[in-house]
């Protein structure tokens, strides 16, 4: 081993990197090769989320969750927004292995109550199932975990006053608990 003391590795991404970060999460085989190391992925501000199944909030008849008319959005559930027509890197897997690996690992979402804008936000209609803000879309990503995978071992974690800022994620109390507190 090149580095024998190393023990914890944090992954993260803030907005397109938090994007990153979270699709690894789901399918890196980094914990299988490197067993000793302990890993986090910490997920901040991303424009979307990877959806483990094809439900998403608001489309069941009750303003539950449900199935979105496939006719209005028919790419809604595929990469990177969900687990259909998927890049060959995470082809290697079987889907469960990957919905296995996102739900098991130790995933933190941090997002700021304030990211309410719409810079830079992907505005497709994939994008706009999981919610019509970054900070939406955090909160949406949590329930729809508690809601679909309730065993998962990720926890949220709202940094107030912060919009879409990675200092101002970072540079937070919650952001250096997590980066460095574990």
């Amino acid at each position: 081993l090149r580095y024998p003391r190393l023990r914890k590795v944090v992954v993260t991404g803030h907005s397109a990197g938090g994007q990153y970060a979270h699709r690894f999460a789901a399918g890196s085989r980094m914990e299988q090769t490197l067993p000793h190391l302990r890993l986090r992925y910490v997920v901040a501000n991303p424009s979307t989320y990877l959806y483990l199944g094809p439900e998403r909030a608001g489309q069941g008849p009750g303003g539950e969750w449900g199935l979105p008319d496939r006719s209005a959005c028919s790419n809604y559930n595929i990469w990177h927004y969900g687990l259909a027509e998927i890049n060959p890197y995470i082809q290697a897997q079987e889907v469960s292995q990957v919905r296995d690996q996102l739900v098991t690992r130790d995933v933190v979402y941090m997002v700021g109550d304030q990211d309410t804008g719409s810079s830079m936000l992907d505005v497709s209609c994939g994008a706009m199932l999981q919610g019509s803000n970054r900070f939406l879309r955090g909160l949406t990503i949590f329930n729809y975990l508690e809601l679909f995978f309730p065993d998962h071992q990720s926890r949220i974690e709202v940094v107030e006053g912060v919009a879409h800022s990675s200092s101002g994620i970072y540079n937070s109390a919650k952001g250096q608990a997590v980066l460095f507190g574990w």
